[in-house]
């Protein structure tokens, strides 16, 4: 696997860094190709989200209600956020599946340079984040 500057686990989380975003494109796509040959000697069916954008709610929202996901290719912000839960906000205990949260500057930003928005002035400060189950991976 494509070797780490840095490692560390907050609460049950690993934590990794990189060199560069390349070098964490690799290591992210070995672990996703370990974990799948790992459940397909497990299983016959494989369930597998790459999240995206808020088009694919609907979609995510009807195959979170069946069975839970085996994996989920997601991005995480700039800020560490996931799915708008920024650090300060993020409760995944949060019995709510929608939540409004406040954006901070930073990844009011990072709509910007993702070319979501022109200018951050056309950033909304607040988002709504779709929360479901999270789940543990090994």
């Amino acid at each position: 696997m494509e070797s780490f500057i840095r490692a560390s686990t907050i609460e049950r989380l690993r934590v990794e860094i990189y060199a560069d975003h390349p070098a964490m494109g690799r290591a992210a796509a070995l672990a996703v190709r370990n974990r799948l040959r790992r459940l397909q000697a497990e299983k016959e069916d494989i369930r597998m989200i790459f999240a995206a954008a808020p088009s694919q709610n609907e979609f995510l929202d009807a195959l979170l209600r069946q069975k839970p996901m085996d994996v989920v290719c997601l991005g995480i912000g700039e800020n560490g956020h996931l799915a708008f839960n920024d650090r300060p906000v993020a409760d995944f205990a949060d019995p709510a599946l929608v939540k409004a949260v406040e954006l901070d500057e930073v990844c009011r930003q990072q709509q910007v340079n993702d070319g979501c928005f022109d200018e951050i002035s056309a950033v909304p400060h607040r988002a709504l984040t779709f929360l479901h189950q999270c789940y543990e991976f090994d």
